[in-house]
């Protein structure tokens, strides 16, 4: 079962986050020999989608995943609630690691 955290982006803000893959009695997934990947969409059903967060495993035994979005990728997101998660694959074998929503607020300047 996946981890649910909720994210909150400005447009045209940096966003930078470090979560840690937890399996479901709390230990931290061991991500060696495994990739990521994630997506924000305004709904899970949404074949396109807003922005590829592009995570990266920062490390691997840990379960800690980056999150680095320059200013550039959120300058151009509507202002909505969507939705996104973040999974780890290797091969044919995907397991969706963490999910939630996104909210995504107007910059005030």
């Amino acid at each position: 079962m996946a981890q649910t955290l909720d994210l909150t982006f400005i447009q045209g803000d940096d966003y930078v986050a470090s979560v840690v893959a937890k399996n479901s009695n709390g230990t931290a997934i061991n991500l060696s020999g495994y990739s990521v990947a994630g997506k924000v969409r305004n709904r899970y059903s949404d074949s396109n989608y807003l922005l590829d967060i592009a995570p990266t495993i920062a490390s691997d035994v840990s379960g800690i995943i980056n999150i680095d979005i320059p200013a550039t990728g959120t300058a151009s997101l509507p202002v909505t609630e969507a939705v996104y998660d973040i999974e780890m694959y290797q091969g044919a074998t995907v397991t969706r690691l963490i999910e939630g929503n996104v909210k995504i607020l107007p910059q005030v300047m």
